[in-house]
């Protein structure tokens, strides 16, 4: 397995291209929800970890259902929308700890803490016979710098293993 960085000297770009490669049909041998996730760092310093959007819109999307049922009860629909997306997309997107499978969220700010300020990077894991089709795709974002090496034993047996619990 490898691990890619793709890193940017602007704090949004790689949520921006963790979104524009979620509406990619991409064929890196797992699911990008379980691939990828963007490290930004704030001017101030402050490291976030960002999952793929995959998450947080079926947390939207199921908390804007129920914001929509429980807005019938009362009679503001609208209103029970909106709040129940906005709770849903956060907790949908809070609900994994593990933006990548098998990678500990620690480790991903400890990633970010060595970034610039104001920068981001986006981190993706592929199995050995994705890395090609991986590398082609972001080489695209030529605004970006990327980084890869290969994962020990021990981290590919862990990602392996958190793949397989997530597909169960």
């Amino acid at each position: 397995m490898q691990l890619i960085s793709l890193t940017f000297s602007d704090r949004h770009r790689a949520t921006e291209v963790l979104a524009d490669l979620g509406d990619l049909s991409l064929d890196w041998g797992v699911p990008l929800d379980q691939a990828a996730a963007a490290v930004t760092v704030s001017k101030r310093g402050h490291v976030r970890v960002h999952q793929s959007h995959e998450a947080a819109s079926a947390g939207a999307f199921l908390g804007g259902m129920a914001g929509f049922v429980a807005g019938l009860l009362v009679l503001a629909p609208g209103v029970g929308t909106a709040i129940g997306a906005a709770t849903g997309g956060a907790i949908g997107s809070a609900a994994d700890p593990l933006p990548l499978a098998g990678v500990d969220k620690d480790f991903l700010k400890s990633f970010g803490e060595n970034l610039e300020r104001d920068s981001s990077a986006l981190v993706v894991i592929v199995p050995d016979a994705g890395t090609a089709a991986a590398l082609a795709t972001l080489k695209a974002y030529d605004d970006g710098v990327i980084a890869q090496t290969v994962l020990d034993a021990a981290t590919e047996s862990a990602v392996e293993d958190a793949y397989a619990a997530r597909t169960a």
